[in-house]
């Protein structure tokens, strides 16, 4: 058995054509194999990433964010959780990266669609008090509602190609997938505002990580 050098599938040494990718490793000259770095494929110890781990790792660095405020501390909601999986997950079969869905559905249209039990009745004004309370600038509409960042990732953050091949990579672990993206929303004014609004009580976060190693997140707030 070998590795394929651009999906590292297992090939039968026999065959020189990947069953998985149709790849030939005929194309890839000797030479440009022997001396480089890294050129035997290590895509088999692409490693599997605990979701749920991942989740909360996001969800504790978020508080540590609002910690450094004074706000309070954001709990962790399942019912929330699953509606953020489903959107990631949706933004990678889908192939779109966005807040609405392709059909037209917002956040807040997610969540009542997921029979989510939100509060209608002094929603905007509670907001209009707590964001001036707190000398947050923020035009608060419907959509604040059922808040919601998105970030979108790698499992590996270098690669190593030979003839616009990938062969060797460097994965990213559970704890640097949670930093890249907390500091991404911070150093972003908008997912910055959403993260320390003093109004939310509670999130859930929701990873969906794609066949071609991209990691779809999604947060959102109630």
């Amino acid at each position: 058995m070998k590795f394929c050098p651009r999906c590292g599938n297992f090939v039968n040494h026999k065959y020189a054509i990947c069953p998985k990718c149709n790849f030939d490793s005929r194309k890839i000259p000797r030479k440009n194999i022997k001396n480089i770095p890294g050129s035997k494929s290590n895509y088999h110890l692409r490693p599997t990433t605990d979701i749920s781990k991942l989740e909360l790792k996001i969800h504790d660095l978020t508080n540590i964010e609002r910690q450094k405020l004074n706000l309070s501390l954001l709990s962790y909601d399942a019912e929330i959780r699953n509606i953020a999986r489903e959107h990631s997950e949706d933004m990678s079969v889908r192939n779109f990266f966005a807040h609405e869905t392709p059909d037209g559905k917002s956040p807040t249209d997610r969540a009542l669609s997921s029979n989510f039990a939100l509060d209608n009745r002094s929603w905007l004004k509670k907001l209009n008090l707590q964001v001036k309370r707190n000398g947050i600038r923020i035009n608060a509409t419907e959509q604040w509602q059922f808040g919601e960042n998105i970030y979108q990732t790698n499992l590996y953050d270098s690669v190593y190609m030979i003839n616009n091949i990938p062969t060797h990579y460097h994965w990213n672990d559970l704890e640097k997938i949670a930093k890249v993206t907390v500091d991404g929303w911070m150093n972003s004014k908008e997912h910055r505002e959403n993260i320390i609004l003093p109004l939310w009580k509670k999130e859930g976060i929701g990873v969906y990580i794609s066949d071609d190693d991209k990691v779809f997140i999604t947060q959102n707030f109630n």
